[in-house]
């Protein structure tokens, strides 16, 4: 080891030091705007030929809604005229840079989702080339929408009644997944957990016991056409407010097990649904929905059907009659151009969504996910246009762990639905949904 030493360069075990020590070996690099390392970035180089690939993306998800992007300067070793791949479009342009000292550098804002595909073909680059981007104008709010539409119907969440063993007498309301678990218990079955054996892998059975849970909701309207969504009704019997509802099944809902029964009229005032289902080691509990058209209230646990909102403003719509509608919303938006525009773009800086399409006339123009949560919609006539946004939702508000308050919990499966103590919250735990805030349109006249 001592004579090993001593044919090195030897440096004490610290960052600055053997950044600086290597730094005659270092292919990329890249600063932020005030000089320091950047510490969110991976890279990737490849050879190819007589070329060399190129690819950034960031480490970690920014958790930041803000639109606000990076600086950052990149130093690539050698000298090459970068080829900007845009790996969303499939097109490619060149990528401004420049050459000092033997190096080529590259000036590039980097958005929160952002990631950066070059290839760095041999020679001096373009320092001319420059992106299109929209010049400095003014951004035009849009401040509410004028109509909205949903792809399916609202849906109030059943997950908390009362139950009964075997005939016994009924117990205190609990959720649905703590009545499961408390009837296997009484039949020493094993629980439902991440490392439960699914129900197809066991041999049928014929169950002998039976368990009756009791949903009570009320409603400040009637309804008339609702259904209940459940898993295999046709393997339980159901009463609706004392009377007997067939269990014939008439659709689905998000999946296909998932199936549906026309109820009768949902009354204005507490409604009562009694499912009595045969248990044995195959049978799960699940949650149950009522769907229809009207809107749902939630005040922490409390839950009550109200009429359907007329409107939708630009916000999270939990708060406005959709907590546990997980389905597609369309907001309708009249946008009147005084003058032929040679380039209008679209902006919806905050939303919570899986992605948004943009329709302008009922033409889709593209989606937005990324940031800067920008779309080009091209050249657009004068006159009155429609422009409408579909926000494609997911299923999380009801099906996801909305009861579950560890925000660091690490593994979503049937354990993270059964947490106890202080992990577990009566109250719903919502994610937002919706266009948050509101649309800007900016555009460049002819």
């Amino acid at each position: 080891a001592k004579k090993l030493a001593a044919r090195c360069h030897c440096i004490e075990f610290d960052r600055a030091q053997i950044l600086q020590a290597l730094a005659p070996y270092r292919t990329v690099e890249i600063r932020q705007k005030r000089g320091q390392l950047t510490e969110n970035l991976l890279y990737q180089m490849r050879e190819d030929g007589d070329c060399r690939w190129l690819f950034l993306c960031h480490v970690n998800r920014k958790r930041t809604v803000v639109d606000v992007p990076e600086t950052c300067r990149i130093r690539i070793a050698g000298v090459w005229n970068p080829i900007l791949y845009d790996t969303m479009t499939g097109k490619t342009a060149p990528c401004r840079a420049w050459t000092q000292d033997g190096d080529t550098y590259i000036d590039r804002k980097l958005y929160g989702e952002d990631s950066m595909l070059l290839k760095l073909e041999p020679g001096v680059p373009d320092p001319e080339a420059k992106p299109q981007v929209l010049p400095d104008a003014p951004r035009h709010k849009i401040r509410q929408p004028e109509s909205y539409s949903l792809s399916e119907p609202n849906a109030l969440l059943l997950d908390f009644a009362e139950f009964s063993f075997d005939g016994g007498p009924w117990q205190e309301k609990r959720d649905i997944l703590t009545i499961d678990n408390l009837f296997r218990k009484k039949l020493s079955l094993p629980r439902r957990q991440d490392k439960f054996t699914q129900p197809w892998r066991l041999p049928k059975e014929t169950p002998v016991h039976k368990v009756a849970i009791k949903f009570t909701f009320d409603s400040d309207i009637e309804v008339e056409g609702a259904h209940l969504a459940m898993e295999r009704p046709e393997n339980a019997s159901i009463t609706f407010n004392g009377q007997p509802v067939e269990g014939r099944t008439d659709g689905w809902f998000t999946d296909k097990v998932i199936q549906t029964v026309l109820l009768p009229l949902i009354k204005k005032g507490t409604n009562q649904l009694i499912l009595e289902i045969p248990f044995g080691r195959r049978t799960n509990l699940e949650w149950c929905y009522i769907l229809g058209d009207f809107g749902v209230r939630v005040e922490g646990e409390y839950t009550c059907i109200v009429e359907k909102p007329k409107t939708l403003h630009f916000g999270d719509v939990v708060h406005q009659g959709l907590p546990f509608y997980t389905g597609n919303i369309t907001y309708h938006i009249p946008m009147e151009l005084p003058a032929d525009k040679e380039r209008v773009i679209v902006e919806i800086p905050h939303f919570s969504a899986s992605v948004m399409e943009v329709f302008l006339d009922q033409e889709s123009k593209g989606l937005i996910a990324y940031a800067p949560h920008k779309l080009e919609l091209g050249a657009v006539k004068a006159g009155r246009h429609t422009l409408s946004v579909t926000v494609y939702g997911n299923r999380f508000n009801a099906f996801g762990t909305i009861h579950n308050a560890d925000d660091e919990y690490l593994w979503y499966g049937p354990d993270s639905y059964r947490v106890t103590g202080t992990q577990w919250s009566d109250s719903y735990l919502l994610k937002p949904n919706g266009i948050l805030s509101s649309i800007y349109i900016l555009y460049k006249d002819k």
